[in-house]
C-alpha cells in the first residue's frame, strides 16, 4: 500500500486528521488538486472566528453562559425536524460539538498555540425569540491571526511530518474515484493535473497531464462544500428559500466546488440534508479580488438600516446581525423584490467607522498580524474608519457617499439598470426611525437592539456606535451600501457517525471510509440543523477532523496480517527508524526517566532520545540513573500509588527547581501507567503553602482546630477523578495533576515513590496519607525533601528539592491573585477538562 491512510482535500479539516494520524505513527497520503500554497483551503481565508461556550474572554466580559444556555440555542436554530433518518447522526453530532465548545475545545486550540482577542463578537443574534434561532450571549471568539493563525499549527504540522516521512503531498491530483474492495475503502483514482505556480486562492489550470491510484487501509474524505459552484448551488436550493439569485457573489475559491459529494454518493455513500445552506445577504464585491466574482461579506453592527431593491425598510427580524436566513427568504420570496439580487444599507460614517467589519484574515490584517498595539490603535482609540472599510469607501463599486439624502438616493439609482428607489419614500422610514432616537427606550425593535447591545461592554468599547439620527448632519456624511447575496457554506452533505465514518444507503458504515468538515455538514451529514450560530464553520472543521483522524488510527493500528501497526512499526510491522514527530516506543521496553522523547513545539523531531545523554537546557531534563518506567505487563502486578506533580508549558521557559518526569501526558497513556487525575485550581493555595511548612508540621496543625486547611480533607473534597486516555492530550497549566503509579502486589508501596522508603539520609519527612483513589490505598507522598533512597526498577520517582520561603510564596501570591481575579478558575472544572497538544506539555 502507498499509505495507511489517504486524506482527501488539504483544509483545516484535512490538516487536523492528517495531524491526528501522523502524530500517532501512520503514514498519510495528503491529495489536494491545488498547490502547496493553498495549504489550509478556504479555512485561511475566515475572520477566524470561533464558537465558544462559557469562556475566560466571555466571564472577563460579564457573560453568563452555560452549556444548558447553548445548547436551547442550538437546538431553537437547528430546529431538526429529519430525526429519524437524515438528522438520526445530526442531533448526535450537535450535542457533541456544544459539549465540545462548552469544555475542552478552548485549552484544546491553546495547546496548539491558538489564542483570542480579549473582546467576544455577538454574531448572529437571532430572531427575537427565545426559544428561536440566535446567539443569546456573544460567543463569537475571534483567534489571534484570524483564520490563516487557525491553520498555522497544522499547516506547520504537515510540513513537519513531511519532512520525518510520514506524510506524502500530492498537490495537484484531483480525485475522480473512491476504490472500494469488497465494501471497504481501499484508495482513491484521479487525474494529474499541470503543474501551476498560482499564488494562493487565484484559480488555477485543470489541464490533464496524467492519472494515479493510490491504495491505503483507510481514506478520509475533506473536500470541503459548494459555494463557488453555482449550478450546484441553485440544483440544490430549497423552495423554502424562494428562487435562487440570478447573479450572486462568491465567498470561497473556485477549488470549493463539491465534485467530492457526487464521487462519494457514486461509491455508494449516503448523502443527506443537500437542501441546506447558508449563504449571507451582506455580500459586497472586492474591489481587489483573487478569485472569480469574489466578495466579502460585512459583518454588520446592528445599527445601519436595511431596505429592499424598492427602498422599503426590511421587517423584523431581518435587522443587521440577526438572522441571516429569514432576511435571505424575504428577499426571496417576496414577489414584488425576487426579481431583484440586491437590498441596500443606508448608514451614517460615524456607524461606518465604529460599526462596519470586513469578513476575512486579508480585511483585517491587524488581527491576521497579531498586532495588538494596532488592533488598540485603530479599532478602539481611532478616529476614522479602518484601513481596509476606507479601501472599499474609496474603491467599492457597491459604496455610495453623499452629503444629502437626495444626492445619496440618486448615486443608489446609478448602480442599478433602472431608477427603483424614491428619495421621499427613504426620507420617511428614516426620519421615523430618528424620532425614537429621543429616548433611552423604544417600540422600534431595532433601537430597542441597539440600546440592548450597548448594554455588553464588548459591544459598547468597540462594535456599536452611540444611538444617533441617520440624518443629523453631525454624523454624516450618508453611506449606501448595495448588497449581494454571498455564497458560503454547505450544511448538508456525507452522513457519518460519531467516528466520522461514512455510511452507507443502508445506513450502516463503510469499512475504511471517513468525512469530516464541510463536506461532511460539519459532522453527521448536517450538525447545524437549518442555521448555523456563527464561529462554527472553523470549530466544525477542526472537531470532524480530529474525530476521523482519530478514528482512522485506531483502525488502522492492527496490520491486515495482525502485527502491531503503529509509529513503533513500519509497514510490515518491525520497529520503525523514523524519529518523527509523536514515535510511540513499543509498550514494555524500560525507558530510562529523563531519556523519553520531547516533542517540540512544531510537532517535530525529539529533542531528546533514548540512550543519549541530554543537554541540560529547557525541555530536556536530566536523567535519573537506573530509574525505569513499568511496561504494560509489570503494571498489571501493581496496586496503585498516588504521586503528585504538576504540569509544565515548555515554551513559557518555566526553569525547573528539581527533577521533572520527563514524558507527555500521552505517553504516560501509551506505556499503560493508568490513569491521571485532575485537582482543581484552589489546591495550588495548599501545594504553595506546603513549600514554605514542612510536611509534618502541616499535616500536625491541620489536625487542630483553626483556620489552617487540612490538605486532606481539602484534596478528597475537591478531587475529581477524570481518566485521560492516550488519545486525549494535556491540561492547560494551572490544573495539577495527579499521576497514578503502583505499589507492588501486596499492597506495600514501591521504594523510593514520594519518599516512601528510608534511605541513607534518614527516615523521610512524614508525609500525609491522602486517598484520592476512591477507597484504594494510596501510599505516603512527601509534600516536601529529596527522594531517600534509589529506586528500584518499576518505580516511578517525583523529586522535589526544598525551596526557601520567599521563593516559595511567589506562586502562593501568583496563584491567589488568579484565583482572586477569576472566581472561575478557583471553582474547579466544569464538564469535561481541557485537553491541548501533548508536545507542548510535560509533567513536572
Amino acid at each position: 500500500m502507498d499509505a495507511d491512510v489517504i486524506v482527501v482535500g488539504a483544509g483545516l479539516a484535512g490538516l487536523v486528521a492528517a495531524h491526528e494520524l501522523t502524530s500517532r505513527g501512520r503514514r498519510v497520503a495528503l491529495v489536494d488538486q491545488e498547490n502547496a500554497a493553498n495549504l489550509g483551503g478556504q479555512a485561511f481565508w475566515s475572520f477566524g472566528g470561533l464558537f465558544l461556550v462559557d469562556s475566560p474572554e466571555q466571564r472577563r466580559l460579564g457573560i453568563k453562559d452555560s452549556l444548558d444556555l447553548a445548547w436551547s440555542d442550538w437546538q431553537g436554530s437547528a430546529r431538526f425536524d429529519r430525526t429519524d433518518d437524515e438528522d438520526s447522526w445530526a442531533v448526535r453530532w450537535a450535542r457533541a460539538y456544544v459539549e465540545f465548545a462548552a469544555g475542552e475545545k478552548r485549552t484544546w486550540l491553546a495547546g496548539h498555540g491558538i489564542s483570542f482577542v480579549p473582546t467576544v463578537g455577538w454574531a448572529e443574534r437571532g430572531d427575537l425569540r427565545a426559544d428561536g434561532h440566535g446567539n443569546s450571549v456573544p460567543r463569537f471568539h475571534v483567534a489571534w491571526g484570524t483564520g490563516t493563525g487557525v491553520v498555522e499549527p497544522f499547516v506547520r504540522y504537515a510540513q513537519q511530518a513531511s519532512r520525518d516521512g510520514l506524510l506524502t503531498f500530492h498537490h495537484r491530483h484531483r480525485v475522480d474515484e473512491l476504490v472500494l474492495e469488497g465494501g471497504a475503502a481501499r484508495g482513491v483514482r484521479g487525474t494529474v493535473l499541470a503543474p501551476d505556480d498560482s499564488p494562493r486562492g487565484v484559480s488555477s489550470s485543470r489541464e490533464r497531464v496524467g492519472d494515479f491510484e493510490l491504495t491505503a487501509q483507510a481514506v478520509v474524505v475533506t473536500s470541503g462544500g459548494i459555494g463557488a459552484n453555482h449550478d450546484m448551488v441553485r440544483r440544490y436550493w430549497p423552495a423554502r428559500l424562494g428562487t435562487p439569485p440570478a447573479e450572486m457573489v462568491t465567498g470561497v475559491p473556485a477549488y470549493v466546488d463539491g465534485r467530492m459529494l457526487d464521487i462519494s454518493a457514486e461509491a455508494g455513500v449516503r448523502l443527506v440534508n443537500r437542501d441546506r445552506m447558508w449563504h449571507y445577504t451582506e455580500g459586497v464585491q472586492n474591489w481587489d479580488a483573487v478569485w472569480p466574482g469574489h466578495g466579502i461579506r460585512i459583518l454588520p453592527g446592528p445599527s445601519s438600516m436595511w431596505f429592499d431593491a424598492l427602498g422599503r425598510r426590511l421587517p423584523d427580524p431581518c435587522l443587521p446581525g440577526y438572522d441571516t436566513l429569514s432576511t435571505l427568504r424575504h428577499l426571496r420570496t417576496t414577489e414584488d423584490i425576487a426579481g431583484h439580487d440586491h437590498s441596500w444599507f443606508v448608514l451614517t460614517r460615524k456607524i461606518v467607522e465604529k460599526e462596519f467589519a470586513l469578513s476575512g484574515s486579508e480585511q483585517n490584517p491587524d488581527i491576521t498580524a497579531k498586532d495588538r498595539k494596532a488592533v488598540l490603535r485603530d479599532r478602539i482609540l481611532g478616529k476614522g474608519a479602518p484601513a481596509p472599510v476606507q479601501a472599499f469607501l474609496d474603491h467599492g463599486a457597491d459604496f455610495v457617499v453623499a452629503d444629502t439624502l437626495d444626492r445619496l438616493v440618486e448615486k443608489m439609482n446609478g448602480l442599478t439598470d433602472k431608477a427603483l428607489l424614491d428619495a421621499d419614500v427613504l426620507r420617511r422610514q428614516i426620519r421615523a426611525r430618528d424620532l425614537q432616537m429621543a429616548n433611552s427606550y423604544s417600540k422600534d425593535a431595532q433601537v430597542q437592539g441597539i440600546r440592548n447591545a450597548r448594554r455588553y461592554i464588548g459591544d459598547r468599547l468597540g462594535r456599536v456606535a452611540s444611538p444617533h439620527r441617520i440624518l443629523d448632519p453631525d454624523a454624516g456624511p450618508l453611506i449606501a451600501v448595495k448588497l449581494h447575496v454571498l455564497t458560503r457554506k454547505t450544511l448538508g452533505g456525507i452522513q457519518t457517525d460519531l467516528d466520522s465514518r461514512a455510511l452507507g444507503a443502508d445506513g450502516s458504515p463503510v469499512e475504511g471510509l471517513y468525512a469530516a468538515g464541510e463536506v461532511a455538514g460539519f459532522g453527521g451529514g448536517g450538525v447545524h440543523g437549518y442555521n448555523a450560530l456563527e464561529g462554527t464553520f472553523l470549530g466544525g472543521c477542526l472537531f470532524s477532523g480530529r474525530a476521523a483522524g482519530r478514528a482512522a488510527a485506531r483502525q488502522t493500528g492492527v496490520s491486515p496480517g495482525g502485527r502491531g501497526r503503529g509509529p513503533a512499526h513500519d509497514r510490515v510491522g518491525r520497529p520503525s527508524t523514523v524519529a518523527a514527530a509523536g514515535a510511540r516506543r513499543a509498550v514494555g521496553r524500560r525507558i530510562p526517566v529523563g531519556t523519553g522523547p520531547a516533542v517540540d513545539r512544531a510537532g517535530g523531531a525529539p529533542r531528546c532520545r533514548a540512550g543519549r545523554a541530554p543537554r541540560r537546557r529547557a525541555g530536556c531534563p536530566p536523567p535519573v540513573d537506573g530509574a525505569t518506567l513499568p511496561s504494560a505487563e509489570d503494571a498489571g502486578q501493581h496496586r496503585r500509588v498516588t504521586v503528585f506533580g504538576f504540569l509544565h508549558r515548555r515554551e513559557q521557559g518555566h526553569r525547573s527547581h528539581g527533577r521533572r518526569l520527563p514524558h507527555t501526558v500521552e505517553e504516560f497513556g501509551r506505556l499503560g501507567l493508568g490513569q491521571l487525575r485532575l485537582v482543581p485550581p484552589r489546591e495550588l493555595l495548599v501545594r504553595a503553602l506546603a513549600r514554605v511548612v514542612p510536611a509534618a508540621q502541616l499535616v500536625r496543625r491541620s489536625q487542630r482546630p483553626g483556620p489552617l486547611v487540612d490538605p486532606r480533607r481539602l484534596l478528597r473534597q475537591t478531587a475529581r477523578p477524570q481518566p485521560v486516555d492516550q488519545d486525549a492530550d494535556a491540561v492547560p497549566g494551572l490544573w495539577w495533576v495527579v499521576h497514578t503509579a503502583y505499589a507492588d502486589t501486596h499492597g506495600r508501596p514501591l521504594h523510593g515513590v514520594g519518599g516512601g522508603a528510608e534511605g541513607k539520609h534518614g527516615p523521610p519527612a512524614r508525609a500525609a496519607r491522602l486517598d484520592l483513589n476512591e477507597g484504594e490505598p494510596a501510599g505516603r507522598v512527601a509534600w516536601s525533601g529529596h527522594v531517600r533512597s534509589q529506586p528500584p526498577p518499576g518505580a516511578h520517582v517525583v523529586h522535589l528539592r526544598r525551596r526557601p520561603a520567599l521563593l516559595a510564596a511567589v506562586p502562593l501570591a501568583v496563584t491567589a491573585l488568579l484565583t482572586a481575579a477569576d472566581p472561575a478558575l478557583a471553582a474547579g472544572p466544569v464538564g469535561t477538562p481541557g485537553v491541548g497538544d501533548p508536545s507542548r506539555w510535560r509533567a513536572r
